[in-house]
């Protein structure tokens, strides 16, 4: 269909598509499993009004069933053109299940796609886990083409998803072109935002640019992603929130647009199968260690002590710059892990693979050295993984990563890789794969 000609009716754009971001699904604000799940559809246009339809329907069917209005957020900063971002979600999905939706401009059919319900508390499920993404090399792509072979549920980025300052423009650049496109290509990407859940933390880089007189666009976290709400309720520039600083029109075009997604998607939690994630804000104005922050993490985690499965994940490991067991920081938040028998935090930060040794601190530090994965599958503690080689330059090794090695099962150096976990009721497997596929790492998890 040619769209800039009458009979499409969208002469405004001169390009063969009418989207500037097609469509992409996110988890939306359900933090918690239901009985009929719901799913977030996302896409981003010019600044034009036009009459947008949604329509999904089951596997083995054929009805389509019309999704709500699409509502839109206009984006008007300096530096970037005026633009909405849309979004309807897609409700009434049996969890587990696949189907197909649609996307219609007027009565003309623009993009479709298949995914998949969230699953259920007794459903098996599988994940890919992997940070310090999108920089544009071919370490991104081939790690998204591994993705996409390996066909999870859902996608989760612990932070630095864009480099370098967090933009729109580089979002446009190295982010949804790289992971949304038509067909699976080691030299472009992949089309996983079309048909898997992307779930996401924040990293240093994703709030690098919240001086907005240097970086106008900036923060397009909070445009962009759709994410649970029920994290600690904070207000603009508060304590332990990515503070924002700019022009006076520049501060309120993006309060207007982010709302209310800022501040309060910086932390959150949600439920998937039968596992708890906790996500948190580990940048360096956040004090996990200190109320009023370690008191919602302390409620989140008791109220998913029945969760067979508990995972944290935050972008920096231990908190701080560096895994140094001496860290106030990392003292106090893995007490917190250990209390509450958190199974895995998931870190990245450091562009590398490591993972622990299971750890515990009751005060004093426990490293339990006979888990191994494979003969014995019962940690004695949390494992703490760093899995940050998503597609950024690779670190070399260095005193940081020494460092980690002095705790760690495993650590690989110098590839890029990601994370593949498979869950089954009490049996957690978690394998770190390569660019070619082949494992680099594999342990398993059982509980009695």
């Amino acid at each position: 269909c040619d769209w800039s000609s009458d009979v499409c009716s969208f002469r405004s754009l001169k390009q063969t598509s009418p989207f500037l971001v097609k469509p992409y699904l996110q988890l939306g604000d359900s933090p918690t499993l239901l009985e009929k799940e719901n799913l977030v559809l996302a896409w981003h246009t010019e600044d034009k009004v036009g009459e947008w339809k949604v329509e999904f329907h089951h596997a083995n069917l054929t009805e389509w069933i019309a999704c709500a209005t699409p509502e839109s957020r206009r984006i008007s900063l300096p530096t970037i053109d005026p633009h909405l971002v849309w979004h309807t979600t897609i409700k009434d999905l049996v969890p587990g299940e696949e189907f197909t939706y649609r996307v219609l401009f007027g009565a003309t059919q623009v993009f479709t796609g298949h995914a998949k319900a969230r699953k259920s508390l007794k459903q098996p499920f599988k994940f890919v886990l992997f940070g310090d993404c999108a920089e544009g090399s071919e370490g991104q792509k081939q790690i998204a083409v591994q993705t996409y072979k390996l066909r999870p549920d859902f996608v989760f980025i612990p932070g630095d998803i864009v480099y370098t300052h967090g933009s729109i423009s580089e979002y446009r650049k190295e982010f949804f072109p790289i992971y949304n496109t038509e067909e699976p290509s080691v030299d472009k990407g992949a089309p996983l935002l079309r048909s898997t859940t992307f779930i996401s933390a924040l990293g240093n880089h994703d709030v690098d640019g919240r001086d907005l007189r240097a970086t106008p666009d900036g923060m397009a976290y909070f445009y962009y992603w759709f994410q649970p709400l029920n994290g600690p309720a904070s207000t603009l520039n508060a304590p332990n929130t990515p503070s924002i600083k700019g022009p006076d029109g520049t501060v309120r075009n993006f309060l207007m647009a982010s709302l209310p997604h800022y501040p309060r998607m910086a932390n959150y939690s949600f439920d998937y199968g039968n596992s708890h994630w906790t996500v948190l804000d580990s940048n360096d104005y956040a004090d996990w260690s200190k109320s009023p922050l370690k008191d919602w993490l302390e409620k989140d985690l008791e109220s998913a002590k029945n969760a067979t499965w508990r995972f944290v994940t935050y972008h920096h490991p231990g908190l701080g710059a560096k895994f140094r067991p001496d860290d106030p920081k990392m003292m106090a938040v893995a007490a917190t892990m250990t209390k509450y028998k958190v199974d895995m935090v998931f870190n990245g930060h450091v562009h590398t693979y490591f993972c622990s040794r299971p750890i515990k601190n009751t005060g004093e530090w426990f490293f339990d050295g006979t888990y191994n994965g494979t003969t014995n599958k019962k940690p004695d503690g949390t494992i703490y993984m760093v899995s940050g080689a998503g597609g950024a330059h690779l670190h070399e090794r260095n005193k940081e990563m020494m460092m980690m090695e002095l705790i760690a099962r495993k650590s690989i150096p110098g590839k890029f890789s990601l994370t593949y976990a498979e869950i089954d009721g009490k049996t957690l497997t978690v394998r770190q794969i390569g660019t070619d596929g082949k494992d680099l790492d594999k342990f398993t998890i059982q509980k009695p």
